[in-house]
């Protein structure tokens, strides 16, 4: 611990000497700290009272008194060097912040009533300086206090000048401190050296009872009243100072200093006056270091709202908490209530789609009941037709009937007959064996033939809606294994699609163009016109079963051919061409032959 401060006088030196201090054992030892901050032979002559009634309430005990200064105490408190400590009671508050204090006992001045009212400030500056009357007289003054840690000496001034809204900072010439002790203001204020010093209440009047000033000389500035209060202030009054023990202090001798204090009284005709009694309540010092935040509110914030937000963040924080619960709870409700509608709405769009299925199958089981009726009943027309077609192709085959002019037309013309109605008896009897669901009949197939025949098959169709069909076919191209009337008829749904496309278009704009290309490992047949394309809805309705753009339509070619694509283990596609019209793909897997592939050539 720092060299204390020991200026020895003769009442001390005595109760010193009298303790017996230089003999003792230093375990016995009891150290207090007290706050100096008057010269020591004043501070000795204060506490005599205390000292005697400490020596004799405790004869197993040293007293060893510390007078240390502000920088000096809190130095001993850290370093645990002390048992108990004596000073003003903001100082308690600021250490209260940092190191484990209790109060014991506060001093109380018999004189002064109520006793939570026994300190204060006051600023003076020279009886001749009769224009300093009010805070705000202090304006471009020169203002001077003991240290800005001093709560007598300095902080209860501070406070009193923000509450009048007095902006000192701004406004005061200077601010200097001094240091203690405190009597030296006053010979700075009588130097000239300032305009205004700020004192402890009561400083003034003790000393002019000794005999070292004259009241006279000076002013009060900003003089405030109050009832039984006897010395001079400028600020408000709070609590005197606290007896303190420290935490690491002996409780049995805690409570023997706690004994001695309250049974200490002032004897007649001792200078001080004072005595101890229960403990005070601090709270207004804990308020006015709020206001000023110091102390233990230094981290507080200036701004009100964000000083009241700092000071009750426990509870802020669990309102917050609180709501954010109830916040949390209404999301996932509001989660719950939508999943479960969202739920429901899905729930009855499945009802909706299942209901459609149902009523989709009803419509494929009377389409397949009738159209088993419709090829039972056409099968044998086209018998007779055929049989009609190929007596007459025999009959223009004699030589009396070559004689007629148009005979080779005739000729060629029921060779057409026969070969259409064999087609049509052909998809009828394929159409009967896939409601049988009988496995089709597969051969090997050239591809070129087969979209030949189909455009043969339309090309009464093309020539009734003026449709010019432009053919791109690569070469060497290899057969195809497949059922050649479901292929047929997949061939056939898309050209015919492709001419109802155009019925818009001018008759010099029906161009429809067919390949046939190997790519990609598959053979692809290839169907595009020069319509208008498809919509948005129709792509993505395709090859939903009775979805048809067409007004005489019923929606179920492109579903029955990509089923038989799909049976082939091909793929069928339909998609928007760049400069218009439908580009519509057939793909169909490569059949391979051990032998020389065999090709028609192109027409």
């Amino acid at each position: 611990m720092k060299t204390s401060i020991f200026k020895g006088s003769l009442v001390l030196f005595c109760v010193f000497f009298s303790m017996g201090l230089l003999a003792e054992n230093p375990s016995s030892r009891v150290h207090l700290g007290v706050l100096a901050w008057r010269d020591a032979p004043s501070l000795q002559q204060g506490w005599q009272t205390t000292l005697q009634a400490l020596e004799e309430q405790l004869p197993e005990y040293h007293l060893k008194v510390h007078w240390l200064d502000l920088q000096e105490l809190e130095q001993a408190i850290a370093g645990q060097e002390l048992d108990f400590v004596l000073t003003n009671p903001g100082h308690y508050v600021d250490l209260s912040s940092r190191y484990l204090l209790a109060p014991l006992a506060s001093l109380q001045n018999p004189s002064v009533d109520p006793p939570q009212q026994a300190i204060g400030s006051v600023v003076v500056a020279l009886s001749s300086r009769g224009e300093l009357n009010d805070w705000q007289d202090l304006r471009g003054q020169r203002l001077a206090a003991v240290s800005p840690d001093a709560f007598g000496g300095f902080q209860l001034v501070q406070d009193a000048l923000e509450q009048a809204d007095f902006p000192w900072q701004e406004e005061l010439a200077s601010l200097q401190f001094s240091g203690f002790p405190m009597e030296q203001l006053l010979g700075w204020l009588d130097a000239g050296r300032v305009d205004a010093v700020v004192l402890r209440s009561c400083l003034l009047e003790s000393l002019a009872e000794a005999g070292a000033v004259e009241l006279s000389a000076y002013r009060v500035v900003a003089e405030q009243k109050q009832a039984d209060y006897p010395c001079l202030h400028s600020s408000r009054l709070y609590p005197d100072w606290p007896f303190l023990r420290l935490g690491s202090t002996n409780p049995e001798l805690a409570r023997q200093v706690t004994l001695a204090l309250l049974s200490s009284y002032p004897q007649k005709g001792e200078v001080d006056g004072y005595q101890w009694t229960a403990p005070l309540s601090y709270q207004p010092v804990y308020e006015l270091f709020e206001r000023l935040r110091l102390g233990p509110f230094a981290d507080f914030p200036k701004n009100p709202v964000l000083a009241f937000v700092q000071q009750h963040r426990y509870w802020l924080l669990a309102a917050l908490l609180l709501v954010l619960a109830v916040f949390g709870h209404d999301l996932r409700a509001g989660y719950l209530i939508r999943k479960k509608t969202q739920e429901l709405k899905a729930a009855e769009i499945t009802a909706r789609q299942k209901q459609q299925e149902m009523i989709h199958l009803s419509r494929f089981a009377l389409m397949g009941e009738l159209t088993a009726g419709l090829a039972h009943e056409l099968n044998q027309p086209l018998t007779a037709i055929i049989n009609y077609a190929r007596g007459s192709e025999r009959y223009l085959q004699q030589p009396g009937a070559q004689q007629l002019p148009q005979a080779q037309q005739l000729q060629k013309a029921m060779g057409k007959i026969v070969r259409q109605a064999e087609q049509a008896a052909a998809t009828i009897k394929n159409l009967r064996s896939f409601l049988r669901k009988e496995s089709p009949e597969w051969q090997e197939l050239e591809p070129l033939t087969l979209m030949e025949e189909a455009l043969e098959f339309m090309e009464a169709h093309f020539r009734q809606e003026a449709v010019t069909v432009i053919r791109d076919y690569s070469s060497d191209l290899p057969r195809i294994r497949g059922n050649p009337v479901q292929l047929l008829q997949i061939l056939i749904n898309l050209l015919a699609n492709a001419v109802d496309a155009m019925h818009d278009n001018s008759s010099a704009e029906r161009r429809l163009q067919v390949g046939c290309q190997l790519l990609e490992g598959y053979l692809e047949f290839q169907v595009a016109d020069c319509g208008e394309g498809l919509s948005t809805e129709a792509l993505n309705h395709l090859f939903t079963p009775f979805f048809t753009t067409k007004e005489q339509g019923m929606g179920l070619g492109l579903k029955l051919s990509l089923s038989l694509a799909t049976a082939h283990q091909g793929q069928l596609t339909l998609e928007n061409q760049p400069q218009g019209g439908v580009l519509a793909r057939l793909r169909l897997p490569l059949y391979t032959f051990a032998a020389k592939m065999r090709h028609k050539p192109s027409q």
